[in-house]
């Protein structure tokens, strides 16, 4: 089970095989500043998961990774893995790579002139690509259910939740924690895969 941005499910099923690999999608926000120290930003309401099996057949053992995971956060198991980490993939292309290269903390990026537009804009070009690849618009991060089949507005509200709920003051993004310490990004693994 990879926890990583992007859709590396299936690279992880091609090398271990489909009935050993867990698709995985998570919401925490932290920072690590200091190596081997995580500054966790949200408590277990705000941290969230969704877990979902690439072969039917393992369905059970996602049930009990779930569990497992369970006095972390949030756990939803889906029957839609794929989905969910494009959903995730949307809201990761509309926010990572932008607040990064404004070097601002998620937030701060949103609030500069003309940056919220240009996020959401990366968030609604991921969501036709999701869509174009056969992906089907589903809540993710504890959302209700989708009451909308209207990609843009989807988009608008998963990147406002990211924002309010799971944000704080001095979030900074994984890419612009990366670049910060001198590592290589996820920028192909998120908008390169767009």
């Amino acid at each position: 089970m990879g926890l990583q941005n992007g859709m590396t499910h299936e690279d992880i099923a091609a090398i271990v095989g489909r009935e050993r690999t867990i698709g995985a999608v998570i919401e925490i926000a932290s920072n690590m500043f200091v190596p081997g120290v995580t500054n966790r930003q949200n408590d277990h309401d705000t941290s969230w998961f969704a877990l979902g099996a690439l072969d039917p057949q393992t369905q059970e053992r996602v049930e009990s990774v779930a569990d497992l995971l369970r006095c972390t956060g949030t756990v939803e198991v889906t029957d839609d893995i794929r989905s969910a980490k494009w959903m995730k993939l949307v809201v990761n292309a509309a926010e990572l790579i932008p607040s990064a290269i404004v070097n601002l903390p998620l937030g701060d990026a949103a609030r500069s002139p003309g940056m919220l537009e240009v996020m959401r804009a990366a968030g609604y070009e991921a969501m036709q690509a999701a869509i174009a690849d056969g992906a089907k618009i589903v809540p993710i991060i504890g959302m209700p259910p989708v009451t909308t089949n209207h990609p843009e507005r989807y988009v608008d509200q998963i990147f406002e939740e990211v924002l309010t709920v799971f944000s704080q003051a001095d979030t900074l993004t994984t890419s612009l924690q990366d670049w910060r310490k001198g590592r290589r990004a996820e920028i192909q693994e998120v908008n390169g895969w767009v």
